[in-house]
């Protein structure tokens, strides 16, 4: 009987492994058309546009008629003035947008989360904005701007501003106003990922601080805010990732004016790559942007083990 046993073991043994190599094939079967569709319309593209960064690459010449140049293409991308003022663009843009966002976002799901009664309808509101055409919102917030009779300046005008921004008509003002649309458009998608955070917390914690005598501003800040902490790194890293890469509104309400103040490195990729047809130097700032924000994505990650709690 023992013997039997024995006998049974090994070959139960291998008809597990042989169950457990079944499914590892299966599972990396079905990941196939996953790949191939990737491969094809990302990473393919991405190792084609890094080529043709060292290359005097245009768009008639084609890839067998451009030559080499090794790192011209990226010597000239330092060496142009407006490259430099579209990345402190984009660099003023993520710091200002960001931590708006963030802050007034979650301001305001706390708001929703404990005070609103018709809460559905609070959410459905601030998220409109956000699945809305990006040309129709940039054609909306352009009539809004207009100086002499845009709706906002006529509100200024009306409590006693008498000479109110020129908004996107001004150098000064111009990056402002795209700001501005930016966070209201994207507000809504963050303060719904927040109340999903907020009401994930036990809600024995706030009744407990309750009786503690704690403030709502008390718990807000000593329960809310840690709690829905990886809320908020993937906004955070979402929010950074979704500044670098504004292009549509720029490209519809300023086309990077006046004087290149609301030029952005994906404006300055397309006008480069499109309107001057250099599709090389092009090439070379969308792998600069990628490094920049590769670095930003990886300091964040390696910052949250200080602040983000689970």
């Amino acid at each position: 009987m023992s013997a039997a046993k024995t006998m049974r073991k090994p070959h139960r043994g291998k008809r597990q492994k042989s169950i457990q190599a079944q499914e590892r094939f299966c599972g990396y079967l079905f990941t196939v058309p996953v790949v191939i569709i990737n491969s094809i319309f990302i990473y393919l593209p991405l190792l084609y546009s890094l080529i043709i960064s060292f290359m005097d690459f245009n768009l008639f010449k084609g890839f067998w008629g451009s030559k080499f140049i090794g790192l011209k293409n990226y010597i000239n991308m330092f060496k142009d003035p407006v490259f430099w003022i579209s990345f402190k663009n984009n660099i003023i843009y993520t710091v200002v947008t960001v931590p708006v966002l963030i802050i007034v976002s979650l301001i305001l799901a706390e708001i929703i989360n404990r005070a609103v009664y018709a809460r559905g309808l609070a959410r459905a509101m601030f998220f409109l904005p956000y699945i809305g055409s990006a040309s129709a919102m940039s054609l909306v917030w352009m009539m809004m701007y207009n100086p002499q009779n845009g709706i906002i300046n006529d509100v200024l005008r009306k409590i006693g501003i008498e000479n109110p921004p020129l908004w996107l008509a001004s150098d000064k003002t111009a990056l402002i106003a795209l700001m501005i649309m930016a966070i209201w458009t994207q507000l809504g998608y963050n303060i719904v990922l927040f109340i999903g955070g907020l009401q994930g917390i036990d809600q024995s914690l706030y009744e407990a601080a309750k009786v503690d005598g704690a403030s709502a501003v008390r718990q807000f800040f000593s329960i809310s805010v840690p709690l829905v902490s990886p809320t908020t790194f993937f906004l955070v890293v979402t929010d950074v990732i979704a500044s670098f890469q504004v292009f549509a509104n720029v490209q519809i309400m300023t086309q990077g004016g006046p004087n290149n103040s609301t030029s952005v490195l994906t404006y300055f990729m397309y006008k480069v790559g499109f309107a001057q047809n250099q599709m090389g130097l092009a090439s070379a700032i969308l792998w600069f942007l990628m490094l920049i924000v590769f670095i930003i994505t990886i300091i964040q990650m390696r910052g949250q083990k200080k602040w983000v709690h689970y």
